[in-house]
């Protein structure tokens, strides 16, 4: 399972780090961005607009979801 948010720019995801046992990785559409401890602090930076990708961080008047229950679950 991992997460989905779909914004007017493209799609953000969260999923498990294949790579790195608990951790999971922040990504845009097939950009990685960032590897956390646990797919809320990833939801929460993209709430701040605060992953470290210039191309979020820096829109005006834009938001996500406030926490990771309004992302959408996908199986898989």
């Amino acid at each position: 399972m991992y997460f989905r948010y779909q914004t007017a720019f493209g799609t953000f995801w969260i999923k498990p780090d294949s790579e790195r046992e608990g951790r999971y990785l922040l990504g845009f559409e097939d950009i990685p961005i960032g590897n956390y401890a646990t797919p809320e602090e990833a939801a929460q930076d993209v709430y701040a607009q605060n992953t470290g990708w210039e191309r979020w961080d820096s829109l005006m008047e834009i938001s996500g979801p406030e926490h990771i229950g309004q992302w959408e679950q996908v199986a898989g």
